[in-house]
């Protein structure tokens, strides 16, 4: 497989929980499989918890992107060739991901599976805060931001 942004080999590498991904050594970006990140958030085999969150950016609130804010283009998905839609990942992860409309996985710009990994532990350890409380957070945040505009 080759790169979908510089056309780069794509290098299979074992990472979490056993499992192999592509990564392009050059942009650094990654393809997983369907699955396959929700197989790594579930095994915690790697400390993110150096990385630094990105910051809230009110150019990710919305729900259905045909651009990324830096104008990064869409991509093919790697499995069958259809555009991959472009969409947020998570609540408040604040990552945009490729992903295919058919399932067949999707395409994280380098960085971005650390930072939903970070994500994925931060969420885990609040959970000794009341889901409630978090969606409630959520939504004021999103207004705040929706109002800034």
């Amino acid at each position: 497989m080759k790169c979908p942004r510089d056309g780069s080999p794509l290098e299979t590498e074992r990472y979490e929980a056993d499992i192999d991904i592509d990564r392009c050594g050059s942009c650094k970006g990654v393809w997983l499989d369907d699955g396959e990140l929700n197989r790594i958030q579930d095994t915690v085999e790697r400390d993110h918890s150096d990385l630094e969150h990105p910051a809230p950016s009110a150019s990710l609130a919305g729900t259905h992107r045909t651009e990324r804010p830096d104008s990064t283009p869409l991509v093919a998905c790697l499995a069958c060739g259809t555009e991959m839609v472009l969409r947020p990942y998570g609540f408040g992860a604040q990552v945009m991901i490729d992903e295919c409309p058919d399932g067949c996985g999707i395409w994280l710009d380098g960085g971005e599976l650390e930072t939903l990994e970070k994500h994925y532990e931060d969420q885990q350890s609040d959970s000794s805060i009341p889901l409630h409380w978090k969606l409630w957070a959520g939504v004021v945040g999103t207004l705040r931001r929706t109002k800034k505009k």
